[in-house]
C-alpha cells in the first residue's frame, strides 16, 4: 500500500493591522496570531515589524508588541505594497475620522 502526501504551504507577504493604542495593537495581534494558528499559518517574527504613529500631541514611544512571547521589531518607516509609510507622516484629522 502506498500513501502519497502533499505538503501545502500558504504565505501572506503583506498584512497591516490598525489600532489606536498600544493595548489595542497587542489585542489585535493576539487575535491575528490565534487566527493564523487556527488555519495553520506561522508568523515569522524575524520579518514582522511594528510601526507606532502616535497623535502629534503626544510624545513618541516605540510600541512593545509581542507574538508568542517574541517582541517584534519597532520601525520608523515601512514599505507596504510598494508605498513607503513613516511614523512621522502627518495626516489631516478630517481624514483620520474615516479610517
Amino acid at each position: 500500500m502506498h500513501f502519497h502526501s502533499r505538503v501545502s504551504t500558504a504565505s501572506i507577504h503583506d498584512c497591516a493591522l490598525k489600532a489606536t493604542t498600544e493595548g489595542d495593537m497587542q489585542r489585535s495581534m493576539d487575535l491575528f496570531t490565534d487566527a493564523c494558528d487556527n488555519i495553520g499559518l506561522r508568523i515569522n517574527t524575524e520579518k514582522t515589524v511594528v510601526m507606532h504613529q502616535p497623535p502629534s500631541s503626544t510624545t513618541y514611544k516605540a510600541a512593545r508588541i509581542k507574538v508568542n512571547g517574541a517582541q517584534l521589531k519597532s520601525v520608523d518607516t515601512y514599505i507596504n505594497l510598494g508605498s513607503k509609510l513613516s511614523r512621522s507622516t502627518k495626516i489631516n484629522d478630517y481624514l483620520c475620522a474615516y479610517f
